[in-house]
């Protein structure tokens, strides 16, 4: 919402058959185009439900389109029963002007056109302008709001505010402007006093506070607020945290409402004399998150990193838990290649977990934190979040749950033979990556796994012999071989590779060399190769392998 923004009384009728999906509306004027206007809320703030039959209203704010062309208007619905809306028909009052639109038709993907968005234009007979509305009493209030001492409380978003009375209510209007013109608004542990002229409510009974979702990550734990109209003080207890999946509260004035107030009484004081309302102790529950680092971790991190992870629930979501506050497992082994960290936190209970997010805040050093998945235990749930990603300094992933978890780990036999044009050297620098029904493995180095043979180099007409515990991707549908294109080693010539795992036996063709910038990709063979003779250098590549090259930076 800006300072040019105008309001809009939009009225929907919904005929013979109502919707349960998000109904979006854009306006068309001659100087201008609103946004994607989301009717989720009436003008009674109560939430919108498009029943069969049914009239809302709504109180819109957006920029000030001019003239009224057109409106485009739908629903984010697909294919179902209950996706299937009769619009009837919409008046939008803007200012003095009036305008009907008349659908009276279906908006489905089954019926008439099978259209969920329609364009309309205004009726041309247009209803009389309505009699001016006489200018309402006027108030002075005082609000003061508190934002929470805890860490990561404040908001960069806009806070908007409605105050409803025993009489009345105000419009939705922004906190901005602070009596003491504040430069910094809702910073975490502060307390900001604005002064506004509104409508007289009467004596207040509730107020709706919130974020409008502009800003990165917007997110505020509300302490307080505190409104003053004239001799009468109104407390109202928070303690909550604003996002996005709970933008905005109703908040009513604790017992003891109204305490004489000559002259304006800061927020501290004024809870002091007047009796709290006893606010039950928000539940609380144990986290034990898992966190594995991946094989290509090579920062040395010490347990001081800014690291930290949020939890986001269907009640509710965490505040940035950094992990080294946590109860922590084992600091030994904190962010090392291929190691496992648990950590525990002890905070409030978000219910159903549906995201997480994992960030770096600001550090000292260029850290990079390569994570390979994250395993939340709680009370009669464990959930798997594979991440295979990297965090950088001021960066934040999110991950939702695995649709399939991490398996029980099994081990993997890898047999490779070597052609005719292999070079002698150390077999270093040789990557796989196993893809299976149930998933896939992380990228292995295979000179870092247990190799059977004793003698570590790599020679012509050899055979090299690797076994490596990891994730069961199920049956193996096809692996991936690479080198480091940064790192100066030989290129390798393979015949064939056998993998095994349980009583499972895949062999895939390879026959080429493997040099620094390739990534090649294997599927199995449908027929065994007998190897045990070794290839000539000129012998034709088995097209049966199903082999792609994909050769990086060359041109």
């Amino acid at each position: 919402m800006t300072s040019e923004d105008i309001n809009y009384n939009v009225i929907i009728e919904t005929g013979e058959s109502g919707i349960d999906a998000n109904v979006i509306l854009c306006i068309f004027g001659d100087e201008n185009t609103t946004t994607n206007l989301a009717l989720r809320t009436t003008k009674d703030d109560s939430d919108a439900k498009f029943d069969a039959n049914s009239i809302l209203e709504f109180d819109l704010k957006a920029i000030d389109v001019g003239k009224i062309k057109k409106i485009n208007i739908g629903h984010d619905g697909g294919e179902g029963t209950d996706q299937h809306w009769f619009l009837k028909s919409i008046q939008i009052e803007k200012k003095d002007e009036h305008y009907t639109f008349t659908a009276n038709r279906w908006l489905s993907t089954d019926k008439d056109d099978k259209k969920t968005f329609i364009d309309l234009l205004a009726d041309e007979k247009k209803t009389p302008p309505l009699s001016p509305v006489p200018k309402k009493d006027q108030a002075t209030y005082t609000i003061t709001v508190v934002t929470s001492s805890e860490e990561d409380a404040g908001t960069k978003s806009g806070v908007l505010m409605t105050i409803f009375g025993d009489k009345d209510s105000t419009k939705q209007f922004q906190l901005t402007n602070t009596k003491q013109d504040d430069k910094a608004l809702f910073e975490s542990g502060k307390t900001n006093e604005f002064e506004m002229e509104l409508d007289d409510v009467g004596s207040i009974n509730k107020i709706n506070i919130g974020l409008d979702g502009t800003g990165v990550h917007p997110t505020w734990h509300l302490k307080s607020v505190q409104i003053q109209k004239g001799s009468e003080n109104y407390n109202f207890s928070a303690k909550k945290i604003l996002n996005e999946s709970t933008p905005f509260i109703d908040l009513t004035p604790t017992p003891a409402r109204k305490t004489p107030s000559p002259e304006p009484v800061k927020p501290e004081k004024a809870r002091s004399h007047t009796s709290e309302q006893k606010i039950p102790p928000i539940k609380e529950t144990a986290y034990k998150i898992l966190i594995c680092t991946s094989s290509e971790q090579k920062d040395i991190i010490n347990e001081d990193a800014n690291f930290y992870i949020t939890i986001y629930g269907q009640k509710d979501q965490t505040k940035k838990l950094y992990l080294k506050h946590a109860i922590i497992s084992d600091k030994k082994n904190l962010f090392k290649k291929d190691d496992k960290t648990e950590f525990e936190f002890k905070t409030i209970d978000v219910g159903k977990i549906s995201k997480i997010a994992l960030g770096q805040d600001d550090s000292e050093n260029e850290l990079v934190w390569h994570v390979d998945n994250v395993t939340i235990k709680r009370t009669n749930e464990t959930i798997t979040f594979n991440a295979e990603q990297t965090i950088g300094r001021n960066s934040e992933i999110e991950l939702l749950p695995s649709a399939i978890p991490k398996k029980t780990e099994i081990t993997y036999k890898i047999l490779i033979r070597t052609g005719t044009s292999q070079e002698e050297g150390n077999d270093s620098n040789l990557y796989l990556i196993i893809y299976g029904k149930n998933g896939q493995t992380k990228k292995i180095l295979l000179n870092e796994t247990t190799k059977t043979n004793k003698d570590s180099s790599v020679k012509k007409n050899d055979k090299v012999e690797y076994e490596f515990k990891i994730n069961d991707v199920g049956k193996i549908a096809k692996i991936v071989l690479s080198q480091n294109p940064n790192e100066q080693t030989l290129s390798w010539d393979i015949d064939n590779i056998t993998i095994k795992r349980n009583n499972e036996t895949t062999t895939f063709n390879v026959e080429r060399k493997i040099e620094k910038d390739d990534e090649v990709e294997l599927t199995p063979s449908p027929i065994l190769k007998k190897t045990e003779t070794p290839r000539k250098a000129s012998k034709t590549v088995d097209t049966t392998s199903k082999l792609v090259a994909k050769t990086k930076g060359k041109h």
